[in-house]
């Protein structure tokens, strides 16, 4: 039986497979709403258009389990809204990319968005790699 998971294309698996996939989209994000981060990172697509993912690199962001209801914090209710992750990946996409997609304005839901949670700002990624003398 076929798994109804969608598989992401290699194009965009290698577009993902940067550092910036190794922490929490949400982290240090109002976490006295929606919590700390907790659990491993996950990828999600946040996008949806015409009852499809989209499958380009912005729509899919990195979030730790917690954020994205899944693993040990499924049936948690901890999961962020799902505004909030649109948020997020609408700010990832540049304003060409969103205006490809002519049936649904993301410019003006990236706006509405803005005034209800502010400009997003990415966190910081940690160096993982050091050189010590």
């Amino acid at each position: 039986m076929r798994s109804k998971a969608t598989v992401m294309s290699e194009r965009v698996r290698r577009e993902v497979d940067t550092p910036e996939y190794s922490r929490c989209s949400l982290l240090g994000i109002q976490p006295e709403i929606i919590g700390y981060c907790a659990g491993r990172v996950t990828r999600e697509h946040a996008m949806i258009n015409a009852g499809r993912k989209i499958q380009e690199a912005w729509a899919i962001i990195p979030l730790c389990a917690r954020h994205h209801g899944v693993d040990q914090y499924q049936d948690a209710h901890t999961e962020a809204p799902k505004d909030m992750r649109v948020w997020v990946a609408l700010h990832r996409a540049s304003d060409d990319e969103l205006l490809q997609y002519t049936r649904s304005n993301y410019l003006q839901a990236r706006g509405r968005l803005n005034q209800r949670y502010g400009a997003y700002v990415p966190p910081p990624i940690k160096n993982s790699v050091s050189i010590h003398y």
